[in-house]
């Protein structure tokens, strides 16, 4: 049982959290897809079954399109989670996210947005040292929780 309800307990809290983002939540039900999947045992079939299932039916009814744009607009990831699906090449994001500009802002989006966007999604222009800054951000990241800053003690 443990082994089942982990993975949903873990998940429950990453995506009920306050500063919980859409990005975060795709990568958790990732995440949990592959949990489950993973879990081969004989006794765990119907229940790994039931939990992918409702996992796929919830998938089914969100707004898809927004939580994929999240991840690949995190510059931690962009389309590196997804497998090479055809609506993932640079046509099929900058499609997305063209979709997406229009949706929010109700217009077309503007010239320089095409040349922005594949310069994020190649790390050149005005994204070339983003990569650089992504590493400098997950080093600091990872000292802050293997050794975090010391309270100052006021006594």
């Amino acid at each position: 049982m443990k082994r089942h309800l982990e993975p949903l307990a873990i998940a429950t809290n990453v995506t009920q959290a306050s500063f919980c983002r859409l990005d975060q939540v795709l990568l958790t039900f990732g995440h949990l897809i592959m949990q489950y999947k993973s879990m081969t045992d004989p006794d765990d079939v119907v229940g790994c079954t039931a939990i992918i299932e409702s996992i796929e039916a919830r998938w089914a009814t969100a707004d898809q399109e927004i939580f994929i744009a999240a991840v690949i607009l995190n510059p931690f990831y962009k389309n590196t989670p997804f497998a090479a699906l055809r609506f993932l090449t640079n046509a099929g994001i900058h499609a997305l996210l063209t979709r997406l500009w229009e949706r929010f802002y109700r217009m077309a989006p503007p010239p320089e947005f095409h040349e922005q966007m594949i310069g994020y999604l190649n790390g050149t222009g005005l994204f070339a040292d983003l990569g650089s800054a992504c590493n400098i951000a997950q080093v600091v990241a990872q000292r802050e929780v293997w050794h975090p800053v010391m309270s100052i003690d006021l006594h």
